[in-house]
């Protein structure tokens, strides 16, 4: 393991490191039932543009009964997208962007007992879903600044669900009493 990081580090950067980490991290508390897991793809190119690619999955299985596909996508972008990015400050990469492949499952199911005990067969999982954000790196760096929010990035970026663009609108914030 710590030959593969440090070849990572020497090829991307300290800060693909330390990105891959918080994903990881994120993944694993996002509330998952199937093993999160994150590796580094490596360089993608795009309408011109490149990208250090990296692949989440997630381990989410989302009841289809009670999440529409629009609602899955803000909660990936919620509890994993975003919540990796509070982190940093900035962000360096040999590429033009990066680009994050978010992997989930959905599928119904009465409670988490059932699925639960559907689990012992890896096949119920339920339908497999992607999504994946292009950030390029200008509005990306304007994010973590706190120049942009979550909204203005995510209308700069590319969200491909299932191989097709989707915006991406997210829920106003709560108002806070005061």
């Amino acid at each position: 393991m710590a030959e593969l990081l440090h070849e990572l580090h020497q090829k991307y950067g300290p800060d693909t490191i330390a990105l891959l980490g918080r994903l990881l991290d994120t993944a694993r508390r996002s509330g998952g039932l199937l093993t999160a897991s994150v590796e580094v793809v490596g360089i993608e190119t795009r309408q011109e543009q490149t990208f250090l690619t990296f692949r989440v999955q997630t381990g989410l299985i989302y009841n289809s009964q009670v999440l529409n596909p629009t609602d899955r996508l803000v909660d990936l972008w919620t509890k994993i997208v975003a919540q990796s990015f509070l982190a940093f400050e900035t962000l360096e990469f040999p590429a033009d962007g990066v680009m994050l492949a978010l992997h989930y499952h959905s599928r119904p199911y009465a409670n988490l007992e059932q699925l639960n005990a559907a689990l012992d067969d890896p096949d119920q999982a339920g339908e497999a879903g992607e999504v994946k954000f292009y950030f390029p790196t200008e509005p990306l760096h304007a994010f973590l600044n706190k120049e942009l929010s979550a909204q203005e990035l995510l209308a700069q970026a590319t969200i491909l669900a299932n191989g097709v663009p989707v915006s991406l609108q997210l829920p106003p914030a709560p108002k806070s009493q005061t």
